[in-house]
This record gives structure tokens, C-alpha cells and sequence, in this order.
């Protein structure tokens, strides 16, 4: 048998879903190969592809029949198995963008999303022994009633407790660019936490020191501010101020840098 090219081979008119057989034969020599063998790509009937394998797999026990799969087998190196590189002069925003858009209806006659509908998600998975087992995931929702050029976002960022697979919500910035934190703590392990604006709590908020340490709450001027200024603590309800804690630098107490005092209406006014 003479030796043919692949441009030989007799053509086929539906995709190849990588269990096809071609006969490569080279000097007299025939070898069977899937499509998938030859290629490492592999096109399902319906469209779907797969590049290491058919872009299929099991997470949670629910099968997971993705429209692209990428799977890569062994490895000892930490290189990424889908990259993305970009070469651009034109502007310092122009780099790797990764898209993901949903529309409620069809392709055909697209309408509008609604308040709290899911856009996007990232979501990190490990083999448990069984299938894959969800660990954490990064939900991109809707936040707010969208309209022509206007769609309000929140970010929702959750992980799975141990013993679970179910992630839980810990922590979402919303479309105002508030932050808040669900079912833990925030830690600053080092360093300074820095807050502009208002810190707003609920019944029951407490400040915890480490275990075994003094507790302490300083308000304390920052570098380069004006000798002088006032640090105050606020205790409010919904009708405004009910007893203040104030601390004035020495400019204001003429060289007395501490007094306490008790004011009309509760007021303890720190100089």
C-alpha cells in the first residue's frame, strides 16, 4: 500500500467527535488512530469541543457538559493549562479582557436582565476521591433594575465551610461600593485598616483583641495633619448625638492636654 497524505484521506461531512479511526500509513506500514490521537482536539456532534479530551466532567454529582473544555494530564510545573497574551501600543487600558455577558430570551430577540440575576461566575473546584467538590466561587450579579446603558453590579465572593461542597456567601461589594461581610471576621493580621467615611455596626458588633492582650481603641492623627484637631467618638441613636468623647490637642486647652468633663445632656468632653 503506497503512502497517502492526510489531504488524501476520504472526507467526512459531520464533525469528528475523536472515536473516528484513520489509517496512516507510512512505508507499507498501516497505523489506526482516532481523530482525537492525531489532533488533541476534540469536536462532538453537537458542537462541543474539547482540547486533552471531550469536554466533559462531574462536579458536585452533577454532570457538567461544557460548549469548551480544556484538560491537561500530569505536570510539575505551575504554567497555566488556557493563556491569553496580548501585544498593544495604543493605550495603557488595552490589555487581556475576559468577557462574560448574559441576556435573558434568545440570540435571536435578546430582553433584559433583572435585579439580582447571576452575569458571570468563577468557580475553583478539587477531586475529592469521588468527582469534584466545589471550594470557593466569585459570583458577577445584577444589583439593582437595569435600563438602556445602565446596569447596576455587585461582586459576591464565597467558599465552602469544611465538610461541605456548598459555598456560602462571606463577603459582596455592591453597587454603591459598599463592603460587607457575611458569616466571618475580618482580620488585619498586619498593618493598618483605613476607613474614610462611616463604620456602621448592629446590635451586638464587638471589638476583640487577640487572646490574652490588653484592649485598646486608639483615635489618633494621622502624619502631616494640623496639631490641633479634634478626635471625637460618637454614641448616636436615630435622633442624633447622645454622649460624645472628645480629644483636643494642647493648642486648645492653653497647655493642658487632659480634662474630662461632664456636659448637659451627657455629653463627656475630653480636652
Amino acid at each position: 500500500m503506497a503512502d497517502k497524505k492526510i489531504s488524501q484521506l476520504t472526507a467526512v461531512t459531520t464533525p469528528l467527535a475523536g472515536t473516528e479511526v484513520l489509517p496512516i500509513v507510512q512505508s507499507g506500514s498501516t497505523k489506526k488512530v482516532t481523530a482525537l490521537e492525531l489532533t488533541g482536539v476534540n469536536v462532538t456532534a453537537d458542537g462541543r469541543v474539547g482540547v486533552g479530551g471531550v469536554p466533559d466532567t462531574t462536579v458536585n454529582g452533577t454532570p457538567i457538559t461544557a460548549k469548551f473544555g480544556v484538560h491537561q494530564d500530569g505536570g510539575s510545573t505551575n504554567y497555566p493549562v488556557v493563556g491569553a497574551v496580548k501585544y498593544s501600543d495604543t493605550t495603557a487600558t488595552a490589555g487581556v479582557t475576559i468577557c462574560g455577558a448574559r441576556g435573558r430570551g434568545s440570540k435571536a430577540t435578546p430582553t433584559v436582565v433583572s435585579d439580582g440575576d447571576l452575569l458571570s461566575s468563577h468557580i475553583a473546584a478539587g477531586h475529592d476521591g469521588t468527582d469534584f467538590a466545589i471550594s470557593s466561587r466569585i459570583n458577577y450579579e445584577v444589583d439593582g433594575t437595569p435600563g438602556n446603558d445602565d446596569m447596576p453590579g455587585r461582586i459576591v465572593f464565597l467558599t465552602s465551610a469544611d465538610g461541605s461542597q456548598t459555598p456560602t456567601e462571606r463577603m459582596r461589594i455592591d453597587s454603591s461600593g459598599n463592603a460587607t461581610f457575611a458569616n466571618g471576621n475580618l482580620t488585619v493580621s498586619a498593618g493598618n485598616l483605613n476607613v474614610t467615611g462611616t463604620i456602621t455596626g448592629v446590635t451586638g458588633s464587638t471589638i476583640y483583641s487577640a487572646a490574652h492582650q490588653d484592649n485598646y481603641f486608639n483615635l489618633q492623627q494621622g502624619t502631616g495633619q494640623t496639631v490641633g484637631c479634634t478626635n471625637i467618638l460618637n454614641f448616636k441613636d436615630q435622633n442624633g448625638t447622645t454622649a460624645q468623647i472628645a480629644g483636643y490637642g494642647s493648642a486648645f486647652g492653653a497647655g493642658l492636654d487632659y480634662a474630662v468633663k461632664v456636659v448637659s445632656g451627657g455629653l463627656v468632653e475630653c480636652y
